[in-house]
């Protein structure tokens, strides 16, 4: 059992919407460029759409991906497509990238609210759950993996 406690101990959580929720072991030694803008490649994703209420999730698609990290800055830029047979919802956020490689998104300028972080030595990896208004009382939720 202490085992187990102090894996927990060594994480920190970001976020969470519906069934996602982000983590991340505690980054001692990350050192993040000092300057220059970065393209992420999308990695790994999940994605749904719920209705009002949470009462019907729909699985859905994630296509269309970008996230940019300027570092220089501290700032990112990340947008997606969520998409089910009934929905094509654009997903857009920026935000701050604090100095401990945590992601928080803006609400000037962005659909959705996103909670994240960066990870890996040199913050070659980065992560992010997002919630957005999709209209119609729907909801898209998901979470992303993202590498350079």
């Amino acid at each position: 059992m202490e085992a187990l406690l102090d894996g927990v101990r060594k994480m920190v959580a970001f976020g969470a919407y519906g069934p996602f929720a982000m983590t991340r072991d505690v980054q001692d030694g990350m050192v993040m460029p000092k300057s220059d803008s970065f393209s992420f490649q999308l990695k790994g994703s999940e994605a749904y759409v719920v209705s009002e209420g949470g009462s019907k999730a729909t699985a859905a698609a994630i296509s269309d991906p970008s996230l940019v990290i300027d570092f220089g800055k501290l700032r990112f830029d990340t947008r997606l497509t969520v998409t089910t047979d009934k929905l094509n919802h654009q997903v857009r956020a920026q935000g701050s990238v604090l100095p401990d490689g945590t992601m928080r998104g803006d609400q000037i300028g962005s659909n959705a609210v996103v909670r994240g972080a960066l990870a890996g030595k040199n913050a070659t990896q980065a992560g992010y759950v997002f919630s957005s208004d999709a209209g119609a009382g729907q909801t898209a939720l998901g979470v992303t993996v993202w590498g350079r």
